[in-house]
């Protein structure tokens, strides 16, 4: 009886562990609010595709620019599916119930900033926050990036082309405003 009752303990405290880290942080705040785009420097009717790490150029991360504001992260895509627009964008009623990916943009003259939500394992959120420049309206440049969560921040070289695609999501989320 002793033993089952250990083991009922220890999977109390391992399912807590996993499913009560949420109330033991609280998800960051973007840092500015989002603000409708027209300013017509980026291309909105479509993504961007490219490599923020400088080291899986084979798998690009997805960036949707939204004309209300919204910046949404889609991830890791095929590179050559990514140039050829053979990509699902689809997003699902429960991933718009989460942060994560989700973000806002600014453009200042050719200056872009992003700051988008990213997901941590303890099932909070920290932001990061990319700036760059955009070249032209189908291609920017990422020149570094900071974390909220451990104050890191890298300088990078990492080019975003653009590619025509006409089934975006829809960028509409209860989280921001």
């Amino acid at each position: 009886m002793k033993v089952v009752r250990q083991y009922i303990i220890v999977g109390l405290v391992m399912l807590c562990g996993q499913g009560c880290s949420k109330f033991l942080c609280s998800d960051e705040e973007l840092g500015f609010a989002r603000l409708e785009n027209n300013a017509g420097a980026l291309k909105i009717n479509g993504y961007y595709y490219g490599d923020i790490t400088g080291v899986n150029s084979g798998n690009p991360d997805v960036y949707l620019f939204n004309k209300n504001g919204v910046f949404i992260n889609r991830r890791s895509f095929n590179l050559n599916d990514a140039i050829a627009g053979n990509v699902n964008l689809e997003i699902n009623d429960l991933k718009k119930k989460y942060k994560g990916d989700y973000g806002v943009y600014r453009i200042e003259g050719n200056r872009l900033e992003i700051q988008y939500w990213t997901s941590q394992s303890n099932g909070c959120v920290s932001t990061l926050t990319e700036k760059g420049t955009i070249t032209n309206d189908s291609t920017l440049k990422i020149t570094s990036w900071s974390s909220s969560r451990d104050g890191k921040s890298k300088s990078v070289d990492a080019v975003f082309k653009f590619v025509h695609y006409s089934q975006k999501p829809d960028s509409v989320v209860s989280f921001i405003p």
